[in-house]
């Protein structure tokens, strides 16, 4: 009975905090406390940046018509490595119709880029001519615009994946120091990583909602 009555305190002391945490408004945290169980500015910059890199690709690489920059990310297996084609080689656009891939430092690396832009389900045809790939630039077509779409769920899904991975550090982190702060400080401090954890994670949501409908505008 007793400890049943432990187990019934605690949960109810977790949904206090938890609830208080939500209501607290954003100017009244304190981020000295929290500063002393995790490291809170490292944390958010982690998850932000995860978030500016999506905006980024969003922006500059993932757009309603093909360009260079789509390319970029296409991952290349060389040597039991991964590597991405932006790492291997120089990308242009000699026109509206034609991108290339200059893979002159990287020779050996070609054929494998070849497969590996053939295979990144973007409707594009590579073509080899010495150590340059010519990429013919396709017509958007409304399945062309589709894989865009799912590219850029993709996209969204590895910036999630990066943001709940900070999380886990930052819980790592308040379980490391639990034992040295007062218990309500240590449950504050996991509200708030939970807490700024759905709100990166709902900012990606919305960017892909709205990518998403741009891509397929025309479908």
């Amino acid at each position: 009975m007793w400890k049943f009555c432990v187990r019934s305190q605690r949960l109810a002391d977790i949904l206090i905090v938890r609830t208080l945490a939500k209501r607290i408004p954003k100017a009244f945290v304190d981020r000295e406390m929290l500063q002393s169980v995790f490291d809170v500015d490292k944390l958010e910059s982690k998850m932000g940046s995860a978030v500016s890199v999506l905006k980024w690709d969003f922006t500059k690489k993932l757009l309603s018509r093909i360009t260079p920059g789509i390319l970029d990310d296409i991952i290349v297996e060389i040597d039991g490595k991964s590597m991405t084609l932006s790492q291997l080689g120089h990308i242009t656009a000699k026109n509206a119709q034609t991108m290339f891939v200059n893979l002159t430092a990287s020779p050996q690396a070609v054929g494998l880029a070849v497969k590996a832009i053939r295979d990144a389900n973007l409707g594009l045809s590579p073509l080899q001519e010495g150590s340059v790939i010519r990429v013919p630039i396709p017509k958007m077509t409304k399945e062309l615009r589709e894989q865009l779409a799912n590219v850029a769920k993709q996209k969204a899904e590895r910036a999630k994946v990066g943001v709940r991975k900070v999380r886990q550090k930052g819980m790592s982190e308040v379980k490391k120091n639990e034992k040295m702060v007062p218990q309500n400080d240590a449950r504050m401090a996991q509200q708030y990583i939970d807490n700024k954890t759905s709100q990166y994670v709902d900012e990606i949501e919305k960017l892909l909602d709205a990518k998403q409908k741009e891509l397929l505008q025309n479908c």
